[in-house]
């Protein structure tokens, strides 16, 4: 009896907390479906916001795997040429002038001081790359499509000073 209840428990905390795969490995057509969700966001503020929190929450994925042999599959996820499903992460560019930086928590983490200072008043542009525009940008990387940050003198004085 006891371990049927231990084994109920366990199904049932598996049901509530677990992800299944879809949800947790980003793909392309998640990507899509996110940008659309941005692109609907009329207020720059709140957009930006959205941006910072998609930054956070994809920090958790490594973007290693996009190579040459990388292949998209019909239901719109990468895979290396094992087969195995690998994450494609939107790459979010922080246009700074001729140089631009990828912002990556999980290969900069020293890069949270800069989403620390993102907002309205520091960020004068935002664009979207999606499909061909963001791979002539990004190579195989840009698969994946970007959001390009343009910030003003204003945001760069604030990262001079930290």
């Amino acid at each position: 009896m006891r371990d049927l209840l231990l084994i109920l428990l366990l199904t049932i905390s598996n049901n509530i907390f677990a992800q299944t795969k879809t949800d947790t490995i980003p793909s392309i057509q998640n990507n899509l479906a996110w940008l659309d969700k941005l692109e609907q966001i009329l207020d720059k503020e709140d957009k930006i916001k959205f941006i910072v929190k998609k930054i956070k929450s994809d920090s958790i994925y490594a973007n290693t795997g996009v190579k040459l042999s990388t292949y998209i599959s019909a239901n719109g996820c990468l895979h290396n040429n094992f087969g195995n499903e690998i994450p494609c992460k939107l790459i979010f560019a922080l246009d700074d002038k001729k140089l631009y930086t990828e912002l990556d928590l999980n290969k900069f983490p020293e890069q949270s001081i800069i989403l620390k200072h993102l907002n309205s008043e520091t960020v004068d542009d935002i664009t979207i790359f999606k499909g061909l525009s963001a791979t002539s940008l990004f190579g195989i990387r840009g698969n994946c499509n970007v959001v390009y940050l343009k910030p003003n003198k204003k945001f760069r004085n604030l990262i001079k000073t930290k």
